[in-house]
């Protein structure tokens, strides 16, 4: 007779277990409500943009959908584009595909890993599924500007005490939306070239914030630059980014990549849209205008405002903020609700048109004045 089989038991490795490792569910998220203005992501829904894009998805040849990517073509194209060798980079799923790789690559268990705090949700999350230990560079605020800000001094200390496996280094950062200079970037690369420390600078918000170094990674060998086509392109949809480093960081990452970094569709689809990057800089030149007419409107209001030197920026409703935000969520979506105390009371805003600008601060002068 044959024996009742014991009861299965999963068994996840020990990280999946963390009971502080959350993530949403996909079955649990629902499409944004069309009727509203989409300001919460930091996507970049330009029109004039998105004009020029929609022309590539005709120019297509269809077999690229049915076939398996080669990827060789747009590495050099990129290269060029970027003025590096093609064995510089490698594709990814976004920038966020870029962090798992670089977690996948080069992290063992218990290995150090500094990141910014706040930041991009995906770096905790990351250390969390690669059981790393971590250390976060908390953002401090400037109690004159109120403007967060990282202690530069105290955090090369820190390296030189903890001597990280990697340090990750949003530039700029998010949400705080702040950036380190070239010349800051530059000596913790050097610092770090002591410390034996990988170093991930995110520029997600290239070219918002035009300053890059990604030039860097010919003469650092422990420098990673992640970038992706989601933000300023306007192409968040395609699920398309890149990683530039020194061949022998770019060897190890082909080692541990998917079958493909990212689909056939893609690849054509950004050969393509780098032949109209001068209509991605326009598109930032109009959003950077559109910034700064909602922050000058906001400071006539008296609210206090944190410019970023990215597509977004931050609002201080102070009083008026609970009915403020009540009735504009009846036509805007928004961030708000950020617990660090370096954003604490803060609204975030993306920057979308000029014309949406002025329809929410139409809103908020409305709103405002029927709070006094």
């Amino acid at each position: 007779m044959r024996k009742k089989n014991k009861k299965f038991i999963l068994k996840p490795k020990k990280s999946i277990q963390n009971v502080n490792l959350s993530r949403p569910r996909l079955i649990d998220s629902f499409e944004r409500d069309k009727k509203k203005y989409w300001l919460d992501k930091n996507e970049n829904f330009d029109p004039i943009l998105n004009s020029y894009l929609v022309k590539i998805f005709n120019k297509i040849n269809s077999k690229f959908i049915s076939s398996y990517p080669d990827s060789g073509f747009l590495h050099q194209k990129l290269s060029d584009h970027l003025k590096l060798k093609s064995n510089n980079i490698i594709f990814s799923y976004g920038s966020d595909g870029v962090i798992k790789s670089v977690f996948e690559t080069f992290l063992n268990i218990n290995d150090m890993v500094f990141h910014t705090n706040p930041t991009f949700a995906m770096y905790p999350i990351y250390s969390k599924i690669y059981a790393v230990k971590t250390i976060q560079i908390n953002y401090k605020k400037n109690q004159i500007t109120k403007k967060p800000y990282i202690d530069f001094n105290e955090l090369l200390k820190l390296i030189d005490k903890y001597r990280p496996k990697l340090f990750c280094l949003p530039n700029p950062d998010s949400p705080t939306g702040t950036v380190l200079s070239n010349l800051q970037i530059r000596k913790i690369l050097n610092h770090c070239l002591h410390t034996n420390t990988l170093v991930l600078i995110d520029e997600a918000y290239y070219p918002y914030y035009p300053n890059t170094n990604i030039d860097l990674v010919k003469k650092f060998e422990n420098l990673i630059v992640a970038r992706t086509f989601s933000k300023a392109w306007g192409l968040a949809g395609l699920r398309i980014g890149y990683a530039a480093a020194h061949s022998n960081i770019i060897k190890y990452l082909n080692k541990s990549k998917p079958m493909y970094e990212v689909g056939n569709y893609q690849l054509h689809f950004i050969n393509l849209a780098i032949n109209k990057y001068n209509q991605v800089l326009k598109s930032v030149e109009r959003s950077n205008k559109s910034k700064l007419f909602f922050n000058e409107e906001m400071k006539k209001l008296n609210f206090t405002v944190l410019d970023t030197y990215a597509n977004f920026t931050h609002v201080n409703f102070g009083e008026k903020k609970h009915k403020i935000l009540k009735n504009l969520s009846n036509k805007f979506l928004f961030k708000d609700n950020f617990d660090h105390n370096s954003l604490k009371g803060f609204t975030r805003f993306t920057i979308g048109t000029e014309a949406v600008m002025k329809k929410l601060v139409l809103n908020i002068k409305k709103l405002s004045k029927n709070n006094e």
